[in-house]
């Protein structure tokens, strides 16, 4: 029986959730200047910290995984890695729409407020990377649990295709 490894991608934060807190702080206007950007820069730490404390957890996990592996623990991949895949599009989705209205939120901030705009525009491209390296990194680890599943099955035999074209014509031999 395979083991299940304990990654639910559906509790991980999404930027959006990670984030809500600084694009509060970003369209603060009515604050001082100063005041905003503190609050934002302090807000934009914690939700790199927690994306990053949860990257560290999903990497240690899969570092326990590899090792399941290597030992020749059979681990139940097919799960983790559709939750990975499904979990991905969302987050990309849901970045997607926040990039946006970020984006207006300092058209708005240049028009209205230029010298906030300025000392606010090096946090809203610290979101944008963190966004993206976050994005990155569930990627990654999904391709590690697939070179997990990969090398569970080394020794079985079987046809391997590189395009989506090949595997159809060979399903469509096979149904004749």
């Amino acid at each position: 029986m395979a083991v299940a490894l304990p990654i639910d991608f559906g509790v991980f934060p999404t930027p959006a959730s990670a984030f809500a807190d600084f694009i509060a702080a970003i369209t603060d206007v009515d604050r001082r200047a100063e005041s905003a950007v503190k609050q934002a820069a302090k807000a934009m730490d914690e939700a790199e910290g927690k994306l990053r404390v949860t990257i560290s957890g999903l990497e240690a996990t899969l570092d326990l995984a590899d090792k399941a592996v290597a030992v020749g623990v059979p681990l139940d991949t097919d799960r983790i890695i559709e939750a990975a895949e499904w979990a991905e599009k969302e987050i990309r989705r849901e970045d997607q729409q926040v990039q946006k209205i970020v984006g207006r939120i300092e058209k708005l901030l240049r028009k209205h407020s230029p010298q906030f705009a300025r000392r606010i525009a090096p946090l809203i491209e610290r979101f944008g990377a963190v966004s993206e390296w976050y994005q990155a990194e569930l990627r990654d680890a999904r391709w590690r649990v697939m070179a997990l599943r990969a090398e569970q099955h080394r020794g079985e035999r079987g046809p391997v295709f590189s395009e989506p074209e090949e595997l159809e014509r060979y399903l469509a031999h096979l149904a004749d």
